[in-house]
């Protein structure tokens, strides 16, 4: 039987990979970077920076900010020996916390969920190294359209088919909502996109925005509309925002005190 092989020096990578690989009840051994590979060993785990000193024809280089389940997916279908996926799509339910699944050939490979639009655009392009196909589409769900052409917007450099579907209907669970509705995104032909697209947020999600800035802010300040539309766009983090606010007003003060002949001492 082939085993995995965890070939790295990088202490960090060697603790999270050793606890999911335990925790996944698969067979593994570790071998210091330079000695020799073992027969048995069908699949190579090494960072990025290592890989480049290991001579063997299957091993996966893992990114910093690998999903290290993704990662172990993937040598697990390396070690049945299956060739490259026909097909590789990506769901993405393009919500609050947008989900994502990856079907590989129809089957469901892999699911997760992030918090922010550009987390999501990142984490597909770390799937796109980790799922090798003949083929790779993105399909994104057409709800939320802000937060859909954000994510669209950071695929760009991807250079795939982007899709965007039909969202009626792929919602209907109670548990993990976001996930099942990503899975079944993946499952519906859309209609192509090229980024760039118009990100335009909506006076509601403005004032969402707005009000959310006030229970950061500990009800003492909301953020302009300014500002608010910079979060929306995914300039500028929520945080950010209210900090900037309220450096805004001790500036507004202390210009009024210098009018006044006022010191700040």
């Amino acid at each position: 039987m082939r085993i995995i092989a965890l070939v790295t020096e990088d202490f960090s990578l060697y603790y999270d990979l050793v606890k999911k690989l335990k925790g996944g009840d698969v067979t593994f051994i570790t071998i210091p970077v330079g000695e020799r590979i073992p027969w048995n060993v069908g699949v190579v785990l090494t960072s990025e920076g290592e890989s480049s000193r290991i001579s063997f024809p299957n091993k996966i280089a893992v990114p910093d900010d690998a999903d290290l389940d993704a990662v172990i997916n993937e040598a697990k279908r390396m070690l049945t020996g299956t060739d490259l996926y026909s097909m590789v799509v990506v769901g993405v339910d393009p919500g609050p916390r947008p989900g994502i699944a990856v079907l590989g050939d129809g089957e469901v490979v892999h699911t997760e969920q992030v918090c922010i639009p550009e987390e999501a655009a990142a984490r597909i392009k770390a799937i796109h190294k980790l799922y090798p196909a003949k083929e790779f589409v993105v399909r994104v769900g057409h709800g939320d359209p802000t937060k859909r052409n954000r994510i669209i917007n950071s695929l760009a450099s991807l250079n795939v088919p982007i899709e965007i579907v039909d969202e009626k209907g792929t919602s209907d669970h109670i548990e993990a909502p976001d996930i099942h509705a990503a899975i079944n995104i993946a499952r519906e032909t859309g209609h192509k996109v090229v980024p760039p697209l118009k990100v335009q947020p909506t006076e509601g999600e403005l004032k969402d925005i707005m009000r959310r800035s006030r229970l950061k802010g500990d009800g003492r300040i909301t953020i302009s509309q300014g500002l608010a539309e910079l979060v929306a766009k995914g300039d500028m983090t929520l945080e950010d925002a209210v900090a900037e606010q309220a450096a805004r007003h001790i500036r507004k003060r202390k210009g009024k005190n210098g009018k006044n002949g006022k010191s700040d001492g």
